[in-house]
């Protein structure tokens, strides 16, 4: 493999962090929103809390930046080459 071809390869892997990224940057907006929707329809002391949502977010919030941060660290080598 050349040095071109590898730096094409990373370029690739940049995209994909990028495309990952913004899917659980999307898919976050959406499930809060879900989660605003479903806290306003619950009856007020029904006791009825969205644990599993708040867990999901708190997964997709890291998820976004996990994605965000390799892309920027293999972005920062390609930088290197």
């Amino acid at each position: 493999m050349s040095i071109h071809e590898y730096v094409a390869a990373l370029g690739r892997v940049t995209a994909t962090l990028h495309a990952a990224a913004a899917s659980t940057d999307t898919a976050l907006r959406e499930l809060t929103a879900a989660r605003a929707i479903l806290t306003r329809l619950s009856p007020d002391g029904a006791g009825w809390y969205p644990a599993e949502l708040d867990l999901a977010i708190a997964e997709l919030t890291k998820a976004a930046e996990l994605a965000a941060g390799a892309r920027e660290l293999v972005a920062d080598y390609m930088m290197r080459l």
